[in-house]
C-alpha cells in the first residue's frame, strides 16, 4: 500500500500542468482581460446562488456556472484531506468562486475531523488568511 505522501506525489503530478497546456481561447481571453481590464470578459457571479457539490467519484468539490466547471481536486484517507488543485473558469476568476469552493471543502474536512494538507498554493494562502481553518492543518500528523 502506498503511503499518503506517495499518493500525494502521484495525484499532484497528474494534476499540475503548465499554463501552456491551456486551450488557446482560454489563454487569450484571460490575457486580454488582464492586459486591457475589459469588463465584458468577466461574467458576474452571484455567490449566494452558488451550490458547491462534492463529487465523491471524482474526488472533487464542484460548482457549475453557465455550463462551466470550477472545482477543487482532493484525495483523502482516514485522517488526511489533501487539496491538490483549485481551478476556476477564467471568466469567473476574482469574484470569490474559489473561496466558496474552499469553504465547502474545509467545512467537510472539519466535520469529518480530517487533517488538511494544502498542496495547492491558493489553498495554503486561503487557509492562512482565514484563521477559522488554521487548526485543520495543525492536527497530529499521520502517515
Amino acid at each position: 500500500m502506498l503511503s499518503i505522501f506517495q499518493r500525494i506525489w502521484i495525484v499532484a503530478t497528474r494534476h499540475l500542468r503548465p499554463v501552456a497546456d491551456l486551450p488557446q481561447d482560454i489563454l487569450q481571453r484571460s490575457l486580454e482581460k488582464n492586459r486591457d481590464g475589459r469588463e465584458d470578459l468577466v461574467m458576474k457571479v452571484d455567490l449566494n446562488k452558488l451550490k458547491v457539490t462534492r463529487n465523491e467519484a471524482e474526488n472533487t468539490f464542484e460548482v457549475q456556472i453557465d455550463g462551466h466547471l470550477s472545482k477543487l481536486d482532493y484525495f483523502q484517507d482516514d485522517k488526511n484531506f489533501v487539496i491538490t488543485h483549485v481551478g476556476v473558469y477564467p471568466e469567473f476568476r476574482g469574484q470569490g468562486v474559489a473561496g466558496k469552493i474552499m469553504e465547502a471543502a474545509l467545512e467537510y474536512a472539519k466535520q469529518h475531523s480530517l487533517r488538511v494538507v494544502p498542496m495547492c498554493s491558493y489553498a495554503a494562502t486561503y487557509i492562512r488568511k482565514n484563521p477559522q481553518y488554521r487548526e485543520l492543518t495543525n492536527q497530529e500528523r499521520s502517515e
